[in-house]
């Protein structure tokens, strides 16, 4: 596979559901690669429409291409780009290569890994962190289901933190489950998943991610990532007032409009947590009462560790659990717990007087 194809697959594999022209595509094959010809983009693009590995179609005068997962090679073709990205990577980054040699030594005993995404690679090697994304095998006939991910999680949140503890390196997991992955990718929120895809390299077992990639298209269950990474505190009050009232809380005296862009409830919870309004932190234990099923609890510790608010949550949790105990809640305390995090005085009078004025309990 020349350059050019490997660059036209990067590109088009991280704007799933955005189709690009000819031109648009080489205007980011440049931008990504700084170096991209319209005539050589061109001509590998007819060549891979040809193999069927691509799609064309036309949308007033510009052809639109994108990726053809009908046909049976696209899977192995993204596999190998991802594996020449991993090379590459790791050529110019040689403080991975111990890190990552390590963990595929050790996973062979974690027969549940699907894949494992290393996500924003370049910026975070520059901090001197990585972040990563396990996705897990459904246990679909396992009677105890939930006991079982929650022990494999475990297991890959024990392995993250030995590896932190070894290579003197942050690391930030999210572990998911196909299902997961595939609802949180297609929500219409803006979410991490969604902004990961943009920026990643499938490390290991990159056949089997594309493979769900793939056969969830085909089932015409459209995906869109999602270019930019949102930063929490950059949410700015009008989304955050009227995205707390999608979720069930208003604020008194606030003129509520609709939002100008769903963001995903994780975010908002983190961009709380993270502002310095006592007030509205209230609001927290508040929305996760009342959208428990909305929320992807993974999802959320992963920020919390990620944006250093994971003492508050926990405390926030817990207090909750104290007034409304779930089974839910007690799992996902447990793994907190085990990452040794730190505690903040709640007050669990005033917090259950919130909590009755909202109509969370009676």
């Amino acid at each position: 596979m020349n350059k050019t194809t490997l660059r036209i697959l990067e590109v088009l594999s991280s704007e799933i559901g955005t189709g690009l022209s000819i031109n648009h595509l080489t205007d980011k094959i440049h931008t990504r690669f700084n170096t991209g010809f319209y005539r050589d983009v061109y001509k590998n693009v007819q060549s891979l429409a040809k193999q069927r590995i691509l799609q064309i179609s036309k949308e007033g005068n510009s052809s639109i291409i994108s990726l053809n997962f009908d046909d049976p090679f696209l899977v192995d073709m993204l596999a190998e780009m991802e594996l020449e990205r991993k090379r590459n990577f790791l050529q110019k980054r040689k403080e991975f290569q111990i890190w990552i040699s390590t963990l595929s030594s050790r996973i062979i005993d974690y027969s549940f890994i699907n894949s494992i995404s290393l996500i924003r690679p370049e910026l975070n090697a520059k901090l001197n962190r990585a972040e990563l994304l396990f996705l897990i095998s459904n246990q679909t006939n396992q009677t105890n289901q939930n006991d079982m991910e929650y022990h494999q999680r475990d297991k890959l949140h024990e392995l993250t933190d030995s590896l932190q503890k070894e290579y003197n390196i942050s690391i930030d997991a999210l572990i998911m489950n196909p299902e997961e992955f595939i609802i949180t990718f297609r929500s219409s929120s803006i979410n991490p998943v969604k902004e990961m895809m943009s920026n990643k390299i499938v490390i290991f077992f990159p056949q089997m991610f594309w493979l769900e990639i793939g056969n969830t298209i085909k089932k015409e269950r459209p995906f869109k990532t999602e270019e930019y990474e949102i930063r929490p505190l950059k949410i700015t009050e009008e989304e955050l007032v009227s995205n707390l009232a999608m979720l069930g809380y208003k604020e008194i005296g606030t003129d509520i409009r609709p939002p100008s862009k769903l963001i995903g409830i994780e975010y908002i919870i983190i961009s709380i947590l993270m502002g310095n309004d006592s007030r509205r932190i209230d609001a927290v234990p508040i929305i996760i009462a009342k959208n428990q099923d909305m929320i992807n609890y993974d999802l959320l510790i992963f920020l919390s560790t990620k944006y250093h608010t994971s003492d508050l949550l926990y405390s926030l949790l817990k207090a909750l659990d104290q007034i409304k105990p779930t089974a839910r809640a007690k799992k996902i305390l447990d793994r907190l717990h085990f990452m040794h995090i730190g505690e903040v005085q709640i007050d669990l009078k005033d917090l259950e007087k919130r909590l009755r004025l909202y109509n969370v309990i009676k």
